[in-house]
């Protein structure tokens, strides 16, 4: 229930989410359930990819409970209030990276909050948009501190979190557009080990 179910599906890492045909009541998607259908969450799912895929699916779905309904067949069935959860609208400070977060935490939050409010951290005193990005595991003989880039390779910026690191793959700096890590370097040789990104300016 709420404003924004893909996204937070994504955020709590859920690997699967689905579709429910209600009969909408005086209160926010509590009526009667008539029909649900499940859609998996794959890896590299994002809110963008994901939505499509419900999109594709409601299609589906709504074309058979008209039908049912038609028929005269439709059953309409309860919910269940104590497995409910909430999805609350998306606000811009979600999109602020706490690096102290694990690296699996903050790529799905940097795949759910696509298109906006985006994944954001600040580095030289401005705004560094994170687009894309992997969890990178066995990170060792490094300093992997929250926020810390460990190493900046052809495509790929390594970056500690509170557990484990995070490389990554596109970004996009204030003003600027959004481009690829190789891209992006080339104009910007002061991004190198050692430096930090941070919560505010």
């Amino acid at each position: 229930r709420g404003a924004a179910p893909i996204n937070w599906a994504i955020v709590n890492g859920e690997s699967e989410t689905g579709i429910t045909i209600i009969k909408m009541n005086e209160k926010m998607d509590e009526g009667k359930i008539l029909l649900k259908e499940a859609v998996s969450i794959k890896k590299d799912d994002d809110a963008i990819m994901l939505s499509d895929k419900l999109s594709q699916k409601s299609a589906q779905v709504i074309l058979k409970a008209i039908d049912g309904i038609k028929k005269g067949d439709a059953k309409f069935i309860e919910q269940n209030e104590a497995d409910a959860t909430y999805a609350p609208k998306l606000q811009k400070e979600h999109g602020l990276i706490d690096w102290q977060m694990s690296s699996e935490e903050i790529f799905n939050r940097i795949r759910a909050f696509v298109p906006w409010p985006g994944c954001f951290t600040y580095w030289n005193k401005k705004i560094l948009k994170i687009w894309k990005a992997a969890p990178e595991e066995g990170v060792s003989g490094k300093d992997v501190s929250p926020g810390r880039v460990i190493d900046v390779a052809k495509d790929s910026i390594l970056v500690g979190t509170g557990k484990a690191a995070i490389r990554i793959e596109e970004l996009q700096l204030e003003s600027k557009r959004r481009m690829k890590v190789e891209e992006f370097i080339v104009g910007h040789s002061d991004m190198k080990s050692g430096v930090t990104f941070s919560l505010q300016r």
